[in-house]
């Protein structure tokens, strides 16, 4: 009974030394990376991608994943940019550029709509 009992306690420390492992290697490479990221981004650009992991996780992980592999295959002429990463957004959702007009007293409204409306 008692070698069960101990035989139990070792398997739950040793899973607990294998959590405590992987949280710090965890931890440690959010912390590279994050290193990897101020070092390639402006200020303004980096401060935006997290307000993208706040919104929408998937698309910042893609993002990152993009950024890392533009770096590691043709290198860095400048740091990125907020423009660079809005542009990279909008890609991944699968947005186009938009233009929005607001004329005086109208809603604002999207030059597709002011374009197909001038050709009718």
């Amino acid at each position: 009974m008692e070698r069960i009992r101990l035989k139990k306690m070792k398997e739950m420390i040793q899973k607990i030394n294998e959590q405590v492992k992987l949280k710090e290697y965890r931890e440690k490479l959010k912390h590279e990376k994050d290193k990897f990221f101020r070092l390639i981004c402006e200020e303004d650009a980096l401060n935006y991608l997290n307000e993208i992991y706040k919104l929408k996780p998937a698309v910042a992980a893609q993002i990152e994943d993009i950024l890392i592999m533009i770096v590691n295959q043709y290198g860095l002429q400048s740091k990125i940019s907020k423009t660079d990463i809005m542009l990279l957004e909008r890609r991944i959702e699968g947005r186009g550029p938009e233009i929005k007009i607001k004329r005086r007293g109208k809603e604002e409204t999207d030059i597709s709509k002011i374009l197909a409306d001038d050709k009718s």
